[in-house]
C-alpha cells in the first residue's frame, strides 16, 4: 500500500471510528475518484498545488454533481485533518469555487486538447479586455513552460529566450540550463508585450502589480491572473497543465505526420519538458493520446522499422486534428 493511501485509511479510520458502513462509504469514494489521480502523481493528496486539484476535480469520472460535491468535501475536510496534524499549513480547497468545481459539463477527453488556432483565437479575445500580465501564463503553458507549482513560468526573463534560434532556456537558481523549450515568433511578441507592459514591476517577465506592495507572483497570483483574463472574455478558466498537454500533443503528432508512435517517443518529448518526469506521468500521455486517437497503437521502441511505417500517416493525422478543432 502506498504512502498516500495508507495515509487516507488512517484519516477515515480516525474521523470514522466505529461507523464501518461510513468508513467503507468513504474509502470506496477515494478509491473510485481520488486515488488514481494520486498514483499519477505520485505523491498525496495534501501535496497538490492549486492547479492539480483543479485537474483532479475536472478529471472525476461521473455526471453527477452531488458525487463531485462529496469529493470536494472529502478533500477539503481530509486537508483540514492534516492542517490539524501540522503537515501542511494550507487548505489549497478554498481557493477553488466549489460551484465550479463540482459542475458536470460533457467535456470530453478530447476537449482537454486546445488548438494553437484556438488558443490564438482566445488570447485574441481576452485581450480586448485584459492586459498581457494576466495572459502571458496562459501563453507560457501552451508553448509547455509551466514546471513545478508553476516555477518555469514565474522564473522565465526575457533574456532567457534565444530570439534568433527560438529557444526558451529554463533556468535553475544557479543559472543552469535545465530545459530548452522550442518556441517561435508569435510566443517571443507576447512575451515582450508582457515584459513592456506599463504598471508592472520586476526583472522576470510575470510582474508583480503597480499597488506598491511589491506582491511575490505565486502560484495563486497566476490562478487569479488567469481566470479574470478568460472570465473577462466570457471564458473559463484554462487549465495550465491541459495548455502543456497541449503542446505535447502537437510534437507527438509531428511525428505521426511520418509514422507509427513508439512508447520512446512520448518518454522523450515528456523529458523536454520535465527532465524528471514520473512513470506515472508518461503512462498518463500515453492514455491520453490513445483516448483521443481512438486506440492509435504505441509501439515498443524495439518495432521494426517496417511495422512502424504508415503509408496514410498525414490523412491521419489531418483527420485526427478536424476532429480536435473544438472551441468551447
Amino acid at each position: 500500500m502506498k504512502s498516500w493511501e495508507m495515509n487516507k485509511k488512517n484519516y477515515i479510520d480516525f474521523v470514522y471510528n466505529g461507523e464501518e458502513v461510513s468508513k467503507s462509504v468513504k474509502y470506496n469514494l477515494y478509491d473510485k475518484n481520488i486515488k488514481m489521480y494520486e498514483d499519477i502523481k505520485e505523491k498525496d493528496l495534501m501535496y497538490f498545488n492549486i492547479e492539480e486539484l483543479i485537474d483532479l476535480m475536472d478529471s472525476i469520472p461521473t455526471t453527477a454533481i452531488s458525487v463531485k460535491d462529496n469529493v470536494y468535501s472529502f478533500i477539503s475536510q481530509y486537508l483540514d485533518y492534516q492542517i490539524s496534524r501540522g503537515n501542511i499549513s494550507i487548505n489549497n480547497m478554498v481557493a477553488i469555487d466549489r460551484k465550479v468545481a463540482t459542475s458536470v459539463h460533457k467535456r470530453s477527453t478530447r476537449s482537454r486538447y486546445i488548438s494553437m488556432h484556438n488558443f490564438e483565437k482566445v488570447v485574441n479575445d481576452i485581450k480586448r479586455n485584459s492586459d498581457w500580465q494576466h495572459i502571458i501564463a496562459l501563453c507560457m503553458a501552451r508553448y509547455g513552460i509551466k514546471g513545478k507549482d508553476s516555477e518555469d513560468i514565474i522564473n522565465l526573463k526575457i533574456n532567457d529566450i534565444d530570439i534568433k534560434r527560438k529557444i526558451a532556456y529554463i533556468k535553475d537558481d544557479s543559472n543552469n540550463i535545465m530545459k530548452c523549450i522550442p518556441v517561435d515568433g508569435a510566443f517571443i511578441d507576447w512575451c515582450k508585450k508582457a515584459e513592456d507592459e506599463d504598471g508592472y514591476f520586476g526583472k522576470n517577465i510575470m510582474k508583480t502589480g503597480g499597488n506598491g506592495r511589491g506582491d511575490k507572483i505565486t502560484e495563486a497570483v497566476i490562478y487569479s491572473r488567469t481566470k479574470k483574463a478568460c472570465e473577462s472574455a466570457g471564458y473559463k478558466r484554462m487549465s495550465l497543465n491541459n495548455l502543456v498537454l497541449s503542446r505535447k500533443l502537437d510534437m507527438i503528432l509531428d511525428i505521426r505526420k511520418e509514422r507509427k508512435l513508439t512508447n520512446s517517443d512520448f518518454q522523450q518529448i515528456n523529458l523536454i519538458f520535465n527532465p524528471e518526469a514520473s512513470a506515472g506521468s508518461y503512462n498518463s500521455f500515453v492514455r491520453f493520446y490513445e483516448s483521443i486517437s481512438n486506440g492509435d497503437i504505441v509501439y515498443k521502441a524495439t518495432e521494426s522499422t517496417e511495422t512502424l511505417e504508415d503509408p496514410k500517416a498525414k490523412e491521419f493525422v489531418e483527420k485526427l486534428k478536424t476532429e480536435l478543432e473544438i472551441v468551447e
